[in-house]
């Protein structure tokens, strides 16, 4: 049996809580209340560093949904294709960065697929169940999907759940490996085509 990669040896951490500057006016406070230090000490004893809101998560936020004053280049919303977004997000770990895109999609023809190792599965699972519940609505479609680094027959699983269609953006917050750059070109190979892929 090999080693849990989210529980190296000698594992200390702390959950993330000088957060306060990217803390989103438009969500409710019950979503941050779902990835506040409470929360994520809870599932740090559970999942290990996955249990963890990463700093990298506030950035992505950020860009995500910008607060009034800033501007990127290009928007997350630029898009130079017609249709629904189809968006992959690798490492989701809490859900958080998915709980964004969520609530950023509501009433959007959309799928966001999720993705993190077997075991932290479960963690997405609540996260965003519970999330989607509070909000009411079904849309756009979240799924919870396990995707281990290098693991051929999840990436295919996914693949044939697209239907065909093409991913319009694959999202990256916090990976946590070694080979992230071989990863991320793998994964543009057994998705093609991508429009963007957002790494923080």
């Amino acid at each position: 049996m090999g080693l849990n990669p989210n529980f190296p040896a000698d594992l200390d951490i702390r959950p993330l809580t000088h957060h306060d500057d990217f803390k989103s006016d438009v969500l409710p406070s019950d979503f941050d209340r779902k990835f506040d230090a409470s929360a994520q000490e809870e599932a740090i004893r559970a999942y290990g560093i996955a249990g963890r809101v990463w700093e990298a998560a506030y950035a992505m936020k950020t860009f995500l949904n910008p607060p009034s004053g800033f501007m990127f280049d290009p928007a997350f919303g630029d898009r130079t294709c017609p249709g629904p977004l189809r968006i992959l997000e690798l490492g989701s770990g809490t859900g958080i960065v998915a709980a964004q895109l969520s609530e950023q999609l509501t009433g959007m023809d959309g799928l966001v697929i999720v993705t993190d190792l077997p075991e932290v599965c479960p963690l997405l699972e609540k996260n965003l169940q519970s999330h989607t519940a509070r909000r009411g609505d079904p849309h756009p479609s979240v799924m919870v999907r396990p995707l281990a680094w290098g693991n051929r027959d999840h990436a295919l699983s996914i693949h044939g759940e697209l239907s065909g269609h093409s991913l319009t953006h694959i999202i990256c917050s916090d990976l946590v490996s070694l080979r992230v750059e071989g990863i991320c070109m793998r994964m543009l190979t057994c998705f093609p085509p991508v429009l963007t892929f957002v790494l923080c």
